[in-house]
């Protein structure tokens, strides 16, 4: 027979007093506080990570308050930025832009080269893709 790992259950709620080493126990009551959101569990594995149970509601506020962080750091892109980015996810080479803005091909590179470092992306297509989903593209 396999030799059971033993894992610290530190909770928080109105069981607190679980926080010991702990194998068996009710864990149909364990899970149904968890569930309900009256309780989280966190369990240290023997390799000393831990792994966190809490209620499916509480997990959704938490990856919603993260979208929401992420959100408020939009980059900020210059009005050039933009309008070379804009014509990039349009169809037009980086030259058709250069002439249609009057501007040198090279500042033209440089407009979109500092747009992808802001973005945190390679290439320009990935950067109109990107600036689009933050609404910063008309």
């Amino acid at each position: 027979m396999p030799r059971q790992k033993r894992a610290d259950l530190m909770s928080t709620g109105p069981d607190a007093s679980m926080g010991r080493d702990w194998i068996g126990g009710d864990w149909a009551n364990i899970v149904e506080l968890i569930a309900d959101g009256t309780m989280t569990a966190t369990l240290r594995v023997p390799s000393g990570r831990d792994v966190v149970l809490l209620a499916g509601e509480e997990y959704r506020r938490l990856t919603e308050d993260r979208r929401e962080s992420l959100d408020v750091r939009t980059p900020h892109l210059s009005a050039r930025e933009k309008s070379v980015l804009a014509m990039i996810g349009v169809g037009h080479s980086g030259s058709s832009i250069a002439e249609e803005l009057g501007l040198a091909v090279n500042t033209v590179a440089q407009h979109l080269a500092s747009a992808r470092r802001k973005l945190g992306v390679r290439s320009s297509n990935d950067a109109v893709v990107v600036a689009r989903r933050h609404g910063l593209l008309d």
